[in-house]
């Protein structure tokens, strides 16, 4: 009965742990997609003259913040 016990109680830690690691990659990914819209959002309002400033003309800036925010 004690090592029954000790068993279940090791597999829920485990359970609990795998649990724990998936919700952190979730927060992790879900942050990294926010960041990637809010960006793209920024990019698409730059003027013509920051751009250029920059470096990236318009029809990449649109290219690139017309990406889906899953999208790499």
């Amino acid at each position: 009965m004690i090592r029954s016990d000790y068993w279940q109680i090791a597999a829920q830690g485990k359970q609990t742990e795998t649990a724990q690691a998936w919700w952190k990659r979730l927060y992790r990914q879900w942050r990294l997609w926010d960041q990637r819209k809010k960006q793209r959002r920024e990019l698409l309002a730059l003027s013509d003259a920051t751009l250029k400033d920059i470096g990236i003309s318009r029809y990449d800036a649109v290219r690139e913040g017309e990406k889906p925010f899953w999208q790499d």
